[in-house]
């Protein structure tokens, strides 16, 4: 199987739980990168990997014309459903089916370091956005910035290397994902840190969230659910309050670019 097709088996494995509880994850991201842009004035807006939808959604109510693409045929399926009005397609990123120069901005949520060759994505990126238009990626940021590191950690005996790309360093180090960036040909502005806050109501709905995420998936591969399940439990027991609820404070590199 290629690269879109792991990542849509893995990412489409819990896609309702995903599109209910595991894309709230990013809404203060989403909110970020909205109030960045304003107002869409019909300007055109590819979403790579847009999962189930939520930012193609707010995107659409602020007035862009936008366009949801994603490796998930189940994701897809949810976005469609409820979003009937925008168009959403299922394929990969590294042979985006769109005109070129055909985007004002191209919009990437942690979506690139899923792909085989980064570098290729981001071309794929940029062949599609107009000259002048913007380009935004966003990545994890520095893991000792980022709660969920508890998780990744206490799950880390039961991941595979990642297998998906060939980059030997983090994305998150200074000038690694930059360096990408310039090699496929984009202009960089800027870049932002931005927290984004995990907030659960409960530990069933914190469960549901992060067991959803595609990179978790493989880790119930390899111990079975059971598993899985008591070892995020109780990484993020540090994370309840007093009211029960859980929050996890997480950081993300916003990078702005111009085509």
């Amino acid at each position: 199987m290629g690269t879109a097709e792991i990542q849509g088996n893995l990412w489409g494995s819990r896609a309702l739980d995903w599109a209910d509880y595991g894309e709230s994850t990013s809404d203060d991201l989403f909110n970020y990168i909205q109030k960045k842009l304003g107002q869409g004035n019909n300007r055109k807006l590819l979403d790579i990997g847009c999962g189930a939808g939520k930012f193609c959604r707010i995107a659409n109510d602020n007035g862009f014309l936008t366009t949801g693409f994603d490796a998930s045929k189940n994701l897809i399926e949810i976005a469609k459903e409820r979003l009937p009005k925008v168009e959403f397609i299922c394929g990969d990123m590294e042979n985006l089916p769109f005109p070129e120069k055909y985007f004002d901005i191209v919009c990437a949520f942690n979506s690139f370091q899923y792909a085989e060759s980064i570098q290729n994505s981001l071309s794929e990126a940029l062949k599609v956005t107009k000259q002048g238009g913007m380009i935004i990626i966003v990545i994890w940021n520095n893991p000792d910035k980022c709660d969920a590191t508890s998780i990744f950690s206490a799950l880390a005996p039961y991941m595979p290397p990642p297998p998906f790309h060939n980059n030997k360093k983090p994305l998150f180090i200074d000038g690694e994902m930059e360096g990408m960036i310039s090699n496929a040909g984009i202009q960089h502005i800027s870049t932002d840190a931005v927290d984004c806050y995990w907030r659960f109501e409960n530990e069933e709905t914190a469960l549901k969230a992060i067991l959803s995420a595609g990179v978790i998936q493989l880790a119930i591969n390899n111990a079975g659910i059971e598993k899985i399940t008591e070892t995020i439990s109780t990484a993020i027991k540090p994370y309840k309050n007093n009211k029960g609820k859980y929050i996890l404070k997480n950081s993300f590199k916003c990078f702005f670019n111009a085509a």
